[in-house]
């Protein structure tokens, strides 16, 4: 069964654009999570679906000439695929610089690590400080890039050359240190002291430390230049609610998406869901998909 998450806009929107396009054709903005994709392989090998587009934008004149589109959502699935042996994927269409379509916000990673070491390796990043704060609502410097949380107190990742392309850089290494252990929440960037206290909560003992950490949200001009630059953002960080309507559930059979297939059969596919008029529910939208429950910031789902 098919749905679309759309954002309270009047009956007689235009139902969303999906195509079967060459993966090959998408350059993906983020690193993927190495996690996410092993699990997504596995629960493709069980369903042989894809229950959700890949979410991507046009793209610009950017990496490479073959790269037709710039993808927003969906980075681990399109991984999974390809290990799988699709050559192609369904995409949903949106123009990331029409603001009405779609606005981009951030993640928060919840994660744990060994606090010396994760300490040790931050005052070893080059061009980076990490200073204590004393209370929320401090003024967000331009340079800052990230908050920290942990037992120990909380802290600005702070740079010292915050230029977009460095930015980026650093938070790649911040990331990588604890990558293959991401949980990922929609928080604020300052969050409340009893949600943090929450994720802060000891376990075990002698179990590694918990952290929660928030990043300052990229502007829409800033996304762009790294897409123009063909910069990768690290996996988790950037989070895009498409103003105009997430297309969810298209279920395309993923033998349809393997070599040998003719594509024609899984356009048609979805030539139901192009014409379709959506029906309006009051949302937001949360689904149980291949990895657990998934919120979407689109609020409603029809």
């Amino acid at each position: 069964m098919s749905a679309y998450a759309n954002s309270g806009l009047a009956p007689g929107w235009p139902s969303p654009d999906l195509r079967v396009v060459p993966i090959e054709t998408i350059w993906l903005h983020e690193n993927p999570d190495p996690s996410r994709s092993l699990a997504l392989i596995t629960a493709f090998k069980q369903r042989e679906v894809l229950e959700n587009p890949v979410v991507v934008s046009p793209a610009m004149a950017t990496t490479s000439s073959h790269r037709k589109f710039v993808h927003l959502d969906g980075a681990n699935r399109l991984i999974a695929l390809r290990a799988l042996g699709c050559t192609h994927v369904v995409v949903q269409v949106v123009d990331l610089h029409q603001p009405q379509q779609v606005s981009l916000s951030t993640w928060a990673h919840s994660t744990h690590v060994e606090a010396d070491d994760f300490f040790r390796y931050l005052q070893r990043l080059p061009g980076v400080d990490i200073q204590p704060l004393s209370q929320a609502g401090e003024p967000i410097a331009e340079s800052t890039a990230a908050f920290i949380f942990c037992p120990q107190g909380a802290y600005q990742f702070s740079l010292r050359q915050p230029t977009i392309a460095n930015r980026i850089e650093m938070l790649q290494m911040l990331v990588a240190f604890y990558g293959r252990r991401i949980e990922r929440y929609k928080l604020p960037l300052w969050p409340e002291s009893q949600v943090v206290a929450e994720h802060l909560a000891p376990g075990v003992p002698g179990a590694p430390c918990p952290v929660l950490i928030t990043f300052v949200p990229l502007q829409a001009v800033e996304f762009l230049e790294l897409v123009a630059q063909g910069i990768q953002a690290p996996p988790g960080v950037t989070r895009f609610a498409l103003r105009g309507g997430r297309a969810i559930g298209v279920n395309m059979p993923l033998a349809l998406l393997r070599p040998g297939t003719n594509t024609r059969s899984a356009e048609t596919l979805l030539d139901p869901l192009r014409a379709a008029q959506p029906q309006i529910i009051p949302g937001p939208c949360r689904r149980l998909e291949y990895l657990g429950w998934r919120e979407y910031d689109e609020e409603e789902p029809i």
